[in-house]
Formats: structure tokens, C-alpha cells, sequence
């Protein structure tokens, strides 16, 4: 017997009319997953060449989920974990681009340190915006 598709699992998941325990639907949304694997497609064979050089290889571990977890979007499903897939490929970006894992995003600069650059004064802005908001309510 098959499982449903992916978008008949969201339909039956966010059904607002539907029975709290229904025995039919349960069983459908349980059913195991096939994810095939083209064994002549480089990536697969770069994975199969790291694990028997080394079964505890790190790298091919996070490639494999990776590869299953976009397979899994691809499919229409959804992640348990997204906020694991988004830190898995932000460290790949990361290792592609050359930037450090542990290097954090520049702190935004406040308003008025801002303004105090620019040589212009937070109370002109609000003022503008006054004289804007004038204009716009004429029309």
C-alpha cells in the first residue's frame, strides 16, 4: 500500500474539521518514505568513497543529511528540525566561502551614532516625516 503525497499529508495535517484521533488518517501519515539514490551521481559516490575510507568521517555524516533533508523538501515535505537544516547550510556556506565558523555578523550602528556621520539630526527626520504625512493626507 502507498502513503500519501506530500501536499495530501499537509491537507490531512492542517484539516480543521477532522476527527482528534482518526485511525485512517494516522496510518497514512505514518507510512515509511522510499528517498532513491542514483548511485552513478558524483555526490553519492564522493559519500560512498568518504565512509569506506572512514566509517566515522564527519564531513560525509552532515553531507548525508543534508542530501536527505533537501531530497525531503524537494518532495513537497516538511523538516522536523529547520532550525538544524539552516545551521547545517549556513556552516556550508561558510566552509565554501572561507569564512570562520566563529565569526559573528557587525552590530548595527545606532540611529543617532548614524545621523551624527551623516551630519544630519534624528529631529530633522521626525520633522520631515510630520510634513510628509501633511502632504499625503491632503490628497
Amino acid at each position: 500500500m502507498f502513503g500519501w503525497t506530500a501536499n495530501m499529508e499537509r491537507l490531512a495535517v492542517s484539516n480543521a474539521h477532522s476527527k482528534t484521533h482518526d485511525s485512517q488518517k494516522d496510518f497514512y501519515l505514518n507510512q515509511k518514505k522510499t528517498l532513491e539514490i542514483n548511485p552513478r551521481h558524483p555526490l553519492i559516490k564522493e559519500l560512498l568513497n568518504r565512509v569506506e575510507t572512514d566509517k566515522n568521517d564527519e564531513t560525509a555524516k552532515k553531507m548525508a543529511q543534508v542530501l536527505f533533508e533537501t531530497a525531503t523538501l524537494r518532495s513537497g515535505y516538511m523538516l522536523k528540525d529547520t532550525v538544524g537544516f539552516a545551521e547545517r547550510i549556513e556552516t556550508m556556506m561558510r566552509q565554501t566561502l572561507g569564512i570562520s565558523l566563529d565569526e559573528k555578523a557587525d552590530e548595527e550602528p545606532d540611529l543617532e551614532e548614524s545621523a551624527e556621520t551623516t551630519g544630519e539630526n534624528a529631529e530633522d527626520f521626525s520633522a520631515e516625516d510630520e510634513n510628509e504625512d501633511e502632504h499625503h493626507d491632503e490628497l
